[in-house]
């Protein structure tokens, strides 16, 4: 996990919005490749989007469109940015691993809704990465956290993806992170805290939506991103 994370941090935006009254609030989303950034929906549409800062670099990204599903119950989005990391895939060297290691975007799982089930998914190894408020911190920094997946549900409201419940604590700023595998794959994007009785967030469980929406909404736009238009011209045929 600890190589997962250093392989896959360069491709962390955090993302900054501000709400009608003034209030901020603070997501995550990451590079999937040609400057396309998935996130979770609910963390730009509620307000204006302020700023998209690429992780460890001093200049926010310039956002030109934007792309939503067309069902609202899909807490997904598209944002296409000027997200280049040519230089450090050219440039930099990282002692003790070769270039071909080093990757600028993520590559999102293959398992659509039919072949997902909980006796190959349940406690698998999982990383969670976003943006969470820390106590006495003096900026948002990018956290990272281990976990597994606990349960895989439908819920009865929302959408009608699977979503992954893992052990992470849904902390407010994860929204919209990646969950990868221990393999460095997409298995989903951090949602929600799912609550009752609107109890505080951290009491809920994680909860993270499937791949397959986001392969429908890049699917349906005509995008092919990367290493992840080999898997969408599959889909097309």
């Amino acid at each position: 996990m600890a190589d997962l994370y250093r392989k896959f941090h360069v491709c962390m935006v955090r993302v900054t919005s501000e709400s009608a009254d003034g209030t901020l609030g603070c997501g995550a989303a990451f590079h999937i490749g040609d400057g396309w950034l998935a996130t979770a929906r609910h963390v730009i549409d509620h307000g204006e989007l302020k700023e998209l800062a690429q992780h460890d670099r001093p200049d926010g990204l310039v956002c030109d469109r934007i792309i939503y599903p067309n069902d609202e119950d899909v807490d997904l989005a598209l944002i296409h940015t000027n997200f280049d990391l040519t230089h450090y895939m050219t440039k930099t060297t990282i002692v003790g691993y070769d270039q071909a290691w080093k990757a600028d975007h993520i590559a999102i799982g293959g398992h659509l809704d039919d072949w997902i089930s909980d006796d190959w998914m349940m406690l698998t190894e999982v990383l969670l990465m976003g943006y969470p408020p820390i106590p006495f911190s003096k900026r948002r920094g990018l956290v990272a956290m281990r976990g597994e997946v606990n349960a895989v549900i439908d819920m009865y409201r929302g959408p009608r993806h699977p979503h992954f419940i893992i052990s992470p604590l849904p902390r407010g700023g994860f929204s919209g992170g990646p969950v990868l595998t221990s393999y460095g794959a997409l298995l989903g994007i951090m949602t929600e805290s799912l609550i009752l009785d609107d109890a505080p967030a951290e009491l809920g469980y994680g909860a993270a939506i499937t791949v397959e929406p986001l392969w429908d909404l890049l699917l349906g736009n005509h995008i092919y991103p990367a290493s992840n238009a080999a898997f969408l011209r599959e889909l097309e045929n």
